[in-house]
């Protein structure tokens, strides 16, 4: 009889190259709020931690002396087992991580690792919650308010822009008394909206609250351009195009303009949302 083969053992990460991910709620909070130069001393360290080796990280530990990122663990875990720690991610913060296969998750930021330690949160990590999209939303979904009524948890992550599209209002709502925002392609035109970041689970109810199921929207994804010039992949919904569009009611229209107010868009660009004609409003 033959040898049986040999079970191939796992292969191990801990000399492969860290990929970085900071899409994390609390982390990409905190990075919303850095002023200019602590946000660039914040990424020059995740490119540098891009080209280390987990063995590399775990070899900065030390409780004697201060080396590098200085890879502290805190006494917590996550949903995966992995231990949380903390390492010097700036002259001025420390940033609470977890390991979750080759990827360094990023889960907040600190002034020093007291603070660090204290902190919960990260838990969830590797987990079916934990997973996050982002939303692209250009209309009414940019308002705070109309955000939080379709998924509460839902949390803000920066402004965006398209470029080669337009907004338009293909269809009529008998709920909002008007036409409804969606966009279209237009050479030479922007849009400008506000990402948003959800958990991947919370994906239908959100699906339901744009009529998807009732095909009054469609979910796609498409490219975003932040402020500094970076590219995100996004889900966007477009809406399904009626055979006549109508102007949108004038309360419409204010939630897209108070929602591109509260997240600082360009004046421009409000100025041009302020201008587009909208239907009367219903006695």
């Amino acid at each position: 009889m033959g040898k049986k083969p040999r079970a191939e053992k796992p292969k191990s990460t801990q000399h492969e190259l860290i990929q970085c991910d900071l899409e994390f709620p609390s982390l990409q909070a905190a990075i919303a709020i850095l002023e200019a130069e602590e946000l660039e001393q914040v990424l020059n360290s995740v490119e540098k931690i891009s080209k280390m080796t987990w063995q590399q990280v775990f070899d900065t530990a030390s409780k004697t002396e201060k080396r590098g990122l200085n890879w502290e663990v805190l006494g917590q875990a996550t949903a995966t087992g992995s231990p949380i720690a903390s390492i010097r991610i700036s002259k001025k913060f420390r940033a609470r991580v977890a390991r979750n296969g080759v990827f360094m998750v990023f889960i907040s930021l600190h002034p020093d690792h007291d603070s660090a330690y204290k902190q919960a949160g990260g838990e969830n990590v590797g987990s079916k919650e934990d997973r996050v999209v982002r939303c692209f939303m250009y209309g009414s979904r940019m308002h705070v308010g109309e955000m939080k009524v379709a998924v509460p948890s839902a949390t803000m992550a920066f402004i965006a822009k398209v470029d080669g599209w337009r907004l338009c209002f293909p269809r009529y709502s008998e709920k909002r008394h008007g036409g409804v925002a969606s966009i279209e392609l237009c050479k030479g035109e922007t849009i400008w909206g506000v990402v948003w970041q959800l958990a991947e689970i919370e994906l239908s109810e959100l699906d339901k609250k744009e009529g998807v199921h009732l095909n009054r929207y469609r979910r796609d994804q498409i490219e975003v351009t932040d402020a500094l010039g970076k590219t995100h992949r996004c889900h966007i919904y477009f809406a399904i195009p009626e055979k006549e569009s109508k102007p949108s009611a004038q309360h419409y229209m204010r939630y897209i303009i108070e929602g591109a107010q509260q997240h600082g868009l360009p004046n421009e660009y409000i100025e041009k949302l302020q201008r587009i004609p909208t239907a009367p409003e219903k006695d």
